[in-house]
């Protein structure tokens, strides 16, 4: 779970923040973080998580993925396969009402959000981390991070699916449209934006002729071009 001393700051300063209010935070107050990081988004397949990890490793920076889901089981205090079964998926306010009444381990998505984001805000601001997934672009200041989608044809994510999740054909199929769809509808539900607009991106890294070190290697490239040495090294210096 989240080691952090900066959380309890980000806490008092968020809490009673609406949602509207929480998603402009970062924007208005960049000075808060003054560490680079990297946000990656991935389409299904692609080899973004694997690619993530190489640049974490390569940086020496940490990698956060499930972190995030232990840290927000923590503060609401539900266990973590409640919050993991909850996540990119978006959910209308009646479901959220009926469940309320009747599932004690139910989290309604206003807060599931809200501690998705103060959880990432706490992290960026800690700084040198790489964050997999869970719409971080959206939620970073954007000149702050380096943001990175990860992407791929449609047919060569499931190339990928068969061969590392050792599904057939079918399943594979069935698996990146899915996960496709609910990522699109969870940032469009939550965040009223387009996931793979490239945009919202600095990077967009297509991984179709590409191996996972060539792409790790083309992401640490533009973050050393975003944050040159001198503002890297000088943020280790930052309280």
């Amino acid at each position: 779970m989240m080691r952090l001393s900066y959380y309890p700051l980000i806490n008092k300063m968020c809490s009673a923040m609406n949602l509207g209010e929480l998603f402009s935070f970062a924007r208005k107050h960049q000075e808060l973080f003054v560490r680079p990081y990297i946000t990656v988004a991935r389409q299904p397949g692609s080899g973004g998580r694997i690619i993530a990890e190489k640049v974490a490793a390569k940086l020496k920076y940490e990698f956060i993925h499930k972190e995030i889901i232990e840290d927000i089981a923590a503060s609401t205090k539900k266990r973590t396969a409640v919050i993991k079964a909850i996540e990119e998926r978006g959910r209308s306010k009646i479901d959220d009402i009926i469940h309320s009444l009747f599932n004690e381990e139910y989290v309604d998505d206003y807060t599931y959000i809200k501690e998705l984001s103060m959880v990432q805000l706490a992290y960026m601001q800690k700084g040198h981390i790489v964050i997999l997934g869970r719409a971080g672009n959206f939620i970073s200041p954007p000149c702050r991070g380096l943001h990175v989608d990860i992407v791929a044809p449609f047919k060569h994510r499931v190339e990928n699916t068969i061969k590392f999740e050792k599904l057939d054909a079918s399943a594979a199929k069935e698996r990146v449209a899915r996960v496709t769809l609910e990522r699109e509808k969870f940032t469009q539900q939550y965040f009223k934006k387009d996931v793979w607009n490239p945009d919202y991106y600095d990077l967009t890294i297509n991984t179709q002729c590409l191996n996972n070190d060539q792409a790790a290697n083309m992401i640490v490239e533009a973050f050393y071009q975003k944050f040159p040495a001198k503002e890297r090294y000088s943020a280790l210096f930052q309280k």
